[in-house]
């Protein structure tokens, strides 16, 4: 286990079983620090007690938060009180502003409570591969949020990936090409 300082959070950095990196906010004192890789994704930030407002802790460290979210690409924030799809809305306002329509749907999902819907209800067999939330729209998200008030306990695992990271692995020649002839996405409906 290593640890980093990120202005005033200290950060504990470890291996999951895949091997990826991990890192949360710890509360102990710092300590000197080195980084196996420098953008470990997600950020996991933890509250100092059970129960501590996530809204609260946002607005206490706004900046903080900012620019960890730019360089780390994700933050998974755990021990937060929030019971509630309004206690979710109220964080996501607090970062955010005001919440998207979800337009032109393509999965089964339902409203929880004015813009917080369920997450795709596919069958558990089914899995959804990697994209960038609602990019077929002319107003996406800048951020997505996530809240699991019941884990599963077996699976349910939302994989994620840093955009900026994947776009700097496409060959430039193929970026060159999206960014000069852009992107079209076309839907066929059927029945069923």
């Amino acid at each position: 286990m290593q640890t980093a300082l990120i202005g005033d959070l200290e950060i504990e950095i470890r291996r999951n079983r895949a091997g990826s990196i991990a890192a949360r906010e710890t509360t102990s004192e710092s300590k000197p620090f080195s980084l196996e890789r420098e953008h470990a994704l997600p950020l996991l930030v933890q509250a100092k007690a059970s129960g501590d407002s996530l809204a609260d802790w946002i607005t206490s460290n706004r900046d903080k938060l900012n620019a960890s979210l730019r360089k780390h690409g994700g933050i998974l924030f755990r021990g937060f009180a929030i019971q509630s799809a309004g206690d979710f809305e109220e964080v996501i306002i607090t970062v955010s502003g005001r919440l998207l329509d979800y337009t032109y749907r393509s999965t089964p999902r339902r409203v929880v409570s004015g813009k917080i819907y369920t997450s795709t209800e596919y069958p558990k067999n089914q899995t959804i591969p990697l994209h960038n939330e609602n990019s077929y729209t002319h107003d996406w998200p800048m951020k997505i949020w996530f809240f699991s008030r019941l884990c599963a306990e077996t699976g349910g695992e939302t994989p994620i990936a840093d955009g900026r990271r994947v776009y700097q692995r496409i060959p430039r020649q193929v970026r060159d090409r999206f960014e000069r002839n852009g992107v079209m996405y076309v839907r066929n409906y059927g029945s069923g």
